[in-house]
């Protein structure tokens, strides 16, 4: 959530990202990608981070820390232009969401 939220992502936007425990429970990985509405660009990054704090606080901060850090990645690597461009096909189209 923290990743769509830092890209302001919504349901329109090609916008994707999955996270999963790995290691038995001990590391949180997380895969992601933007690209542009045509599909001919994508831009993608991943992560993974040992869960220090184990109560569910602490896997909730790490989950938080690690979207924003891989949402700042993808904008480093042109993300936000193609969100834009997505962003300015659907106001085209009069999609809505």
């Amino acid at each position: 959530r923290s990743f769509l939220a830092r890209l302001e992502g919504g349901c329109q936007l090609p916008i994707g990202g999955h996270a999963a425990f790995s290691h038995h429970g001990t590391r949180l990985h997380m895969d992601a990608l933007v690209g542009t509405p045509d599909g001919s660009q994508v831009v993608s990054a991943g992560n993974d981070e040992l869960i220090e704090d184990q109560t569910p606080e602490g896997r909730l901060r790490l989950a938080h820390k690690l979207g924003i850090e891989l949402a700042e990645r993808m904008l480093a690597k042109g993300a936000g232009q193609m969100i834009e461009q997505a962003r300015e096909l659907a106001r085209e189209r009069g999609w809505k969401g």
